[in-house]
């Protein structure tokens, strides 16, 4: 989930950005 933190625009929504 957290692993997301390289999205720019998803570092704030670790957890939904996880679904992407």
């Amino acid at each position: 989930m957290y692993e997301n933190i390289g999205k720019p625009g998803l570092i704030y929504i670790p957890h939904i950005a996880g679904d992407f």
